[in-house]
């Protein structure tokens, strides 16, 4: 027998022997959530759930995930993307990888979101790639990053220039719409910055 767990205040899914609790495989970030509501549909739960599953239950759920994997590598271009640019052997999974939690995500990830994301994915884990990644990703525009006046930085797979609001009491950045930010502006309710690449405005909250 096996039992499967997704936590869903870390995005995280463990499956486990339930005779040894020995974790023999985990998905984390947004494709753990992907994968628990399409597996489980019918399980709704705030903080975490259970599952035991029988071992044909394993397989089963081995090939969906795999399916479903290859369908979100099709849907976000990850692999036509990632042939137009040189990227060392050793970094393509990990590039695979954050690019596609990247852009199936649909806020914009932040910098310390994506590490623990790389931390639990990679068990021989090293920040020197890990940065290494994003500044790949970066340099040939398949991200962009954004700064913002507190030290935070996020990551945005839309890499054409656009506006932000960020919230600085939650620490979350979103997508303004040209219309909100003429009212915005018109208005007065929040301070803007031109980011650093000096392409992206972004709207900074005043609260």
């Amino acid at each position: 027998m096996y039992k499967i767990i997704f936590i869903k205040t870390h995005n995280t899914i463990k499956l486990s022997l339930e005779s040894t609790k020995k974790v023999i495989r985990q998905w984390c970030g947004q494709f753990a959530e992907l994968i628990f509501y399409q597996e489980f549909q019918g399980s709704n739960t705030h903080v975490k759930s259970t599952h035991t599953l029988q071992k044909n239950q394993v397989r089963k759920l081995f090939l969906n995930i795999t399916c479903l994997h290859q369908k979100l590598i099709y849907k976000y271009n990850i692999d036509s993307d990632l042939r137009k640019i040189k990227i060392p052997k050793n970094l393509i999974n990990i590039v695979k990888s954050l690019l596609l939690q990247i852009r199936i995500n649909s806020s914009h990830s932040e910098y310390s979101e994506l590490k623990n994301y790389y931390i639990d994915e990679f068990l021989n884990y090293n920040m020197g790639i890990f940065d290494d990644t994003l500044d790949i990703l970066v340099a040939n525009k398949l991200i962009q990053a954004i700064y913002t006046d507190d030290g935070k930085l996020f990551f945005d797979k839309n890499t054409q220039p656009h506006n932000h609001i960020y919230f600085s009491q939650y620490k979350k950045l979103v997508d303004c719409s040209t219309d909100m930010t003429d009212f915005f502006l018109k208005n007065n309710i929040m301070e803007i910055k031109k980011d650093s690449n000096g392409q992206v405005f972004t709207l900074y909250t005043t609260i």
